[in-house]
C-alpha cells in the first residue's frame, strides 16, 4: 500500500495503526513516505509492529518522526520478526543514541535494510549495524551455513540478490 506524499499526518498514520492491529494480515508493504507524519504517529505504527506479523517494508521517509518517534521504532524492532526494510532518511532524528539503538535492533533482527539518517552519521550508522549483524550471525552459527542451491544463479554463479521463483519451481534472478 502505498500512501507516500498524501498529508495523512499523526492521525491518518493512528488510523493505519488501528488498521494494522484490527488484523490486515494481508498488508505486507506500507509506503508512508512524505505523509507529514511526526512522533506521535511513529509511536502509534511501532506500537502496531510489535504485533502485526505480515509486513516486511515500512518506508517513512520524509517525515518528521524525529528522535522520539525513532526510539519508538527502535523498541518495537526488538518485538518485531518480519519486518525487513525499514526508511527512515530525512525524519529529524539528530540523537546519536536513537542511531545507536536502530543499529542494535537492526543487528538482532530480521531487518535486512535500514535506512536511516542520522545528521551525518549514517556512513557510520550503517556500517556499525552492519558489524553488529555480523557477529550475531557468527554468533547463532549462521555463517556456516552453506547458500542453497536454488540461490545460485546457473548462469553467473553467484548469489542472485532478489530471487523469484517462477511456476516451474525454480529460481530466476
Amino acid at each position: 500500500l502505498d500512501l507516500s506524499y498524501n498529508r495523512l499526518e499523526d492521525s491518518g498514520a493512528m488510523a493505519l495503526a488501528e488498521m494494522l492491529d484490527a488484523g490486515a494480515s494481508a498488508l505486507c508493504k506500507l509506503y508512508l513516505n512524505g505523509a507529514s507524519i511526526k512522533h506521535g504517529g511513529a509511536a502509534a505504527l511501532a506500537d502496531s509492529l510489535r504485533s502485526h506479523t505480515s509486513l516486511t517494508v515500512l518506508g517513512l521517509s520524509d517525515n518528521q518522526i524525529g528522535d522520539r518517534g525513532a526510539a519508538a521504532l527502535a523498541s518495537a524492532l526488538k518485538a518485531n520478526g518480519t519486518l525487513c526494510e525499514l526508511y527512515l532518511p530525512r525524519n529529524g532524528i539528530t540523537d546519536p543514541g536513537v542511531a545507536v539503538n536502530l543499529a542494535a535492533d537492526y543487528s538482532s533482527n530480521t531487518l535486512d535494510w535500514l535506512a536511516a539518517n542520522v545528521a551525518d552519521n549514517e556512513a557510520a550508522l550503517r556500517e556499525r549495524a552492519e558489524a553488529a549483524r555480523r557477529e550475531r550471525r557468527a554468533s547463532l552459527g549462521l555463517d556456516e551455513l552453506p547458500t542453497p542451491a536454488e540461490f545460485i544463479c546457473p548462469i553467473e554463479r553467484d548469489v542472485m540478490m532478489d530471487p523469484v521463483v517462477a511456476s516451474d519451481g525454480r529460481a530466476r534472478a
